[in-house]
């Protein structure tokens, strides 16, 4: 069975985020949402749904996924694509919606490999 990464919201499904989000945090996986508009998307993590002690291990592995993750958005940004991280929450914002997945795919694999499994 293939493990579903992210889930792909659009206005208006707050339901959905915040079931995504009691599926993240019930199976200690990243919590990676796609905020999808018609031809851009915004890709985020956060920590939040991960156990405490995950902490140390995102702590350990700062540099790495500050570094991963600019080159995720260096790979997916066009012209008006931002991006921010602070510890445990990355934003990629403005990206091509068919990019998007891509993006939120590989920002998914990146926290999971810092992380126990």
């Amino acid at each position: 069975m293939i493990q579903q990464k992210f889930v792909v919201s659009r206005r208006n499904q707050s339901q959905k985020i915040d079931n995504w989000y009691e599926t993240c945090k019930k199976e200690k996986i990243p919590y990676v949402v796609i905020e999808a508009r018609n031809k851009y998307a915004d890709v985020r993590f956060d920590h939040e749904s991960l156990p405490k002690k995950y902490d140390e291990y995102l702590t350990d592995n700062t540099e790495q996924i500050t570094d991963k993750a600019i080159q995720i958005f260096r790979k997916y940004k066009v012209k008006g694509s931002k991006f921010s991280i602070i510890p445990f929450i990355v934003n990629i914002y403005n990206i091509p919606i068919d990019k998007a997945e891509i993006a939120a795919s590989e920002l998914f694999d990146l926290i999971k490999s810092c992380i126990p499994t």
